[in-house]
């Protein structure tokens, strides 16, 4: 169901849940899964739940509580404070904060872990983005990566079915996948599950991403033409001769995406493909070997994952 709490705060509550109301800008969650749309209006909301307090700095956000174990935080956009509980808080700051494309865990002693893998089974998205019933369990069964646990908080965010025309492409960015030509996306891939992947990882050397799939698939790589192609992809992958586009979108830089078939597009991608016959874990990795500037100063995108049924071409 669908609360609008205060001015600008508008939740998104998915039974068994058990969540109760304290003030215009606060609810205690003691159970189930909720997301959250705040608005400037109500900056500074908080969901307080046994292990942590999340408090909102203007953000879209979700939460998956289980009373007796853990508290578990993904930020879609914006930023959000998570205030940690129990024995931890006792002895050290007990306030993280956590920004677009990062997700953490809270067990009932206070402990934090890195969520890697975020799923719409898992996780409602924000209000305004959720259409019809939770989604099907996806082929990916899960993503991961060789970072070091707590070294990072971004996760790999799982769309089953969701592949489309004007679709998210990372988690930390607001660019868009596209049409290019006339030809349209690729029939093969639309409705494909995808990975919103971490854009910064684009000049991460030595990166290498485990993507767990759980039935026979075809498993795709979007990967930039300004890229040469990297060894580990001409090893396991063939090029399909099919582009998509990338539409650039970055709200911290004034950049806009565009609506519709080929609008806006700045980049193109060629799709890879590898035939996947039973149930396993695929690794890809990095797009360059060198030590890079900023990604902000690097022309390059992160490659994107999209995997089908065997059956599917």
């Amino acid at each position: 169901m669908n609360l609008f709490i205060s001015d600008g705060a508008e939740l998104l509550i998915e039974g068994p849940a058990d969540v109760q109301y304290i003030s215009p800008q606060a609810v205690f969650a003691r159970q189930g899964k909720l997301s959250a749309r705040i608005g400037p209006g109500a900056i500074g909301f908080r969901i307080e739940t046994p292990h942590a307090n999340v408090i909102d700095r203007g953000t879209e956000f979700g939460i998956s509580v289980d009373g007796d174990s853990h508290t578990s935080v993904v930020v879609y956009k914006g930023i959000v404070d998570l205030d940690v509980l129990g024995d931890v808080a006792k002895s050290g700051p007990p306030r993280h904060r956590l920004e677009t494309g990062e997700a953490m865990s809270v067990d009932r002693d206070g402990q934090l872990s890195r969520i890697t893998t975020v799923e719409s089974s898992e996780f409602l998205e924000p209000p305004q983005l959720r259409h019809g019933a939770s989604r099907p369990s996806s082929l990916i069964a899960s993503v991961s990566d060789n970072a070091r646990s707590l070294s990072t908080a971004k996760y790999y965010r799982v769309i089953p079915h969701g592949f489309c025309e004007d679709c998210q492409a990372y988690v930390d960015r607001m660019h868009e996948w596209n049409v290019i030509d006339k030809r349209g996306l690729p029939s093969f891939l639309v409705g494909g599950d995808y990975v919103m992947t971490y854009n910064d990882d684009k000049i991460t050397s030595e990166i290498e991403v485990a993507l767990e799939v759980s039935q026979p698939a075809n498993v795709y790589v979007l990967l930039d033409d300004r890229v040469p192609t990297p060894a580990w992809l001409e090893l396991d992958f063939v090029n399909t001769n099919w582009k998509v586009g990338g539409d650039d979108g970055w709200e911290e830089g004034d950049i806009h995406v565009g609506v519709g078939s080929g609008e806006s597009v700045e980049q193109t991608f060629s799709v890879w493909r590898r035939v996947v016959k039973a149930p396993t874990t695929v690794v890809l990795g990095s797009l360059t070997s060198e030590s890079p500037p900023p990604s902000i100063k690097v022309g390059r995108s992160m490659y994107g994952i999209v995997a089908t049924p065997l059956s599917a071409r």
